[in-house]
């Protein structure tokens, strides 16, 4: 399927290059989002250097995910690389599984991630951009024959369809605006 997204960008432009630090690129279904991240790294030591959006084309024919939810639960992790994997991107990710309601209301009994019993493990979510930020578990769903990912979008995205693309070859880039 192809989609119509908006990428920002903030380091020095090289010939065509997609720049990332994550397992996957990002792209927006909206052009104000993607000026905002343009504009706004996510590492807070990075200065912005030439900002801009890449209007582009891009083609995913296997995502992953759901378009409509910012989250992941642990048992859709674990259905794919079994509880052993599920654990330890739980456990890798516990930040962000500890600041959601979710741990709040329904695992306040344990002092951590790493307590929680596998038969309870699979209730626990977290958001889903940090397993999508990351290179191992983007390899993983790679070689699950995943090409990239939807997923509702958290804070300047919010309400918004998040686009995740494995490979730069699945971007066609039809403008450039700077921001």
């Amino acid at each position: 399927m192809e989609y119509l997204a908006y990428r920002g960008e903030h380091g020095a432009e090289s010939d065509g290059d997609l720049l990332s630090r994550g397992g996957s690129l990002t792209f927006s279904e909206n052009l104000i989002t993607a000026s905002l991240y343009a504009r706004h790294p996510n590492n807070l030591n990075d200065v912005p250097v030439c900002p801009r959006v890449l209007w582009s084309r891009i083609r995913i024919e296997k995502p992953f995910g759901d378009p409509d939810d910012p989250f992941i639960d642990i048992k859709t992790i674990a259905s794919l690389v079994g509880i052993s994997r599920a654990r330890y991107y739980a456990i890798k990710y516990d930040s962000f599984i500890y600041r959601t309601d979710n741990w709040q209301e329904n695992f306040s009994e344990y002092r951590f991630v790493d307590d929680v019993p596998d038969n309870k493990l699979g209730d626990i979510y977290l958001d889903i951009y940090p397993l999508l930020d990351d290179p191992e578990f983007v390899a993983e769903l790679k070689a699950l024959g995943y090409d990239g990912a939807l997923h509702g979008g958290m804070g300047d995205s919010s309400l918004e369809v998040e686009y995740r693309v494995f490979d730069p070859g699945q971007v066609t880039i039809l403008g450039t605006y700077y921001v």
